[in-house]
């Protein structure tokens, strides 16, 4: 099984996965856990490029969606599809959802583009259950 944990930064999401683990592994499965990005040693550069690049390095919407993907394509090559062709239990912090909320719906991308680039990135692999935890932003911490 595979699923994916997904929601404003601070609403709880890493928390909400790590009990969901716990209550998986108590329950007999074995877990791999995973960032997106990162997880690899290509997704760890390519989240520290995101996440760090500063008003000094501008990244468009295009950019941006497009180096998250390149960073998933290498997750789900190297970590997802290996796990769950082992029938282990996958669990990511975040996924494609997040693409298509920040980059489409709020970059202003067009949305079904996201979405096609997407499905080649990941090979058409989707969460069998995405959790979308919502939370107002004044509220998230």
């Amino acid at each position: 099984m595979f699923f994916s944990f997904d929601g404003i930064d601070g609403v709880g999401k890493t928390t909400q996965m790590q009990l969901f683990c716990q209550w998986l592994e108590q329950t007999g499965h074995e877990v791999v856990t995973c960032r997106d990005p990162g997880s690899t040693p290509l997704g760890e550069k390519v989240r520290e490029l995101l996440l760090n690049s500063g008003a000094e390095t501008p990244i468009s919407a295009r950019c941006e969606m497009l180096l998250y993907m390149a960073a998933r394509a290498q997750l789900v090559e190297q970590v997802i599809a290996p796990a769950l062709a082992s029938e282990k239990t996958v669990v990511s912090d975040r996924y494609l959802l997040a693409n298509v909320v920040y980059q489409g719906y709020a970059g202003g991308l067009d949305v079904a583009s996201v979405r096609a680039v997407g499905a080649i990135a990941t090979e058409d692999l989707v969460p069998h259950c995405t959790f979308v935890l919502d939370m107002s932003p004044t509220e998230a911490r």
